[in-house]
């Protein structure tokens, strides 16, 4: 997976609404594949370490969303867990993430995109406060303008990253 972008619709932490990191410019994409860390420089208190969190958060609540199997307890109910996880409401509770993850399903109709021999998809999240998060899937590297398709529950889980990782120093 290549992270492309993150932009914050409500403040996060020491991140202000609006907040946007590009992680891999569109001239950089046909690199998409080669080893290119990310390093977030700044003084102390800046917010490096807010982005990560933010990117945990928001991995982790996708995650929880399509859970095969769920924990005694997990789940929301007005009466009896009122703290239990509600897909509608994260933190951060609004955003845009878009990433570039390898396609190992053959998908949509007869467009299909190779890069370098590997079949490559865009995903983009957008979540709106208080609503439940909208994946969509394009293939990357297209010409055409073909609009972004919206994955279904079942689709999701095969377009989520297996492992996330990040490192941050300091008092974290």
């Amino acid at each position: 997976m290549k992270l492309l972008r993150l932009k914050l619709g409500v403040p996060f932490r020491s991140l202000p609404a609006g907040f946007e990191v590009h992680f891999l410019r569109e001239w950089d994409r046909d690199r998409f594949d080669e080893f290119h860390a990310y390093c977030l420089a700044g003084r102390n208190g800046s917010g490096k370490s807010n982005v990560l969190e933010a990117l945990a958060a928001i991995f982790f609540h996708l995650e929880s969303m399509y859970l095969e199997y769920r924990p005694d307890g997990f789940e929301y109910d007005e009466q009896k867990n009122p703290g239990g996880f509600r897909a509608e409401f994260c933190n951060p509770d609004a955003f845009e993430l878009e990433y570039l993850i390898p396609d190992n399903v053959a998908k949509r109709g007869s467009f299909i995109a190779f890069y370098k021999g590997q079949l490559v998809a865009h995903i983009r999240i957008t979540k709106e406060s208080g609503k439940r998060p909208i994946i969509r899937y394009s293939v990357a590297f297209q010409d055409s303008e073909k609009e972004a398709e919206e994955l279904s529950g079942r689709e999701v889980k095969s377009y989520l990253p297996r492992y996330i990782i990040g490192y941050s120093s300091g008092d974290n």
